[in-house]
């Protein structure tokens, strides 16, 4: 009975999930299975998105000048990766400016949400400990990383 309940408070919450995104528009900050972002926005270019999502976490964390980081770039569904790997080369310039060097990226989909359009930015601040983790070779259906 808990259960059933459970499940129809859940579903209740489907109310407030934004799944329709209109045309011309973006929305960043958006949840993985479609929560409402941060804000609507305007479609902008790789470049503009990648200032605003790089300023986004760079400030949060807060990142410095000299820190080292592995980048995540992960196509939703339906975002060809040569757009990807635009996002991500504005992604690398924007940290550039910011004294921050990328020590590995990834740029694929790894997290996808049914042919979704758009991209996710990860960045990960790194030490020598995690540096060692992500040096180690991996070989997985969704993954292959080599020594480096």
């Amino acid at each position: 009975m808990r259960i059933c309940q459970r499940l129809s408070q859940k579903n209740q919450l489907l109310d407030y999930i934004n799944i329709l995104i209109e045309p011309g528009t973006l929305e960043f900050g958006i949840g993985h299975h479609g929560e409402p972002g941060m804000r609507v926005a305007p479609l902008s270019t790789a470049n503009e998105m990648a200032r605003d999502m790089t300023t986004q976490i760079v400030e949060d964390l807060p990142y410095e000048n000299g820190d080292e980081v592995a980048v995540l770039v992960s196509g939703l569904g339906a975002t060809p990766v040569m757009e990807q790997y635009i996002f991500y080369n504005a992604v690398q310039r924007e940290l550039d400016v910011r004294g921050i060097s990328v020590y590995r990226a990834f740029v694929g989909n790894y997290f996808t949400s049914l042919d979704m359009n758009g991209v996710t930015l990860t960045l990960m601040k790194l030490d020598d400990k995690r540096k060692r983790y992500l040096d180690w070779e991996v070989e997985t259906v969704g993954m292959k990383v080599v020594k480096k």
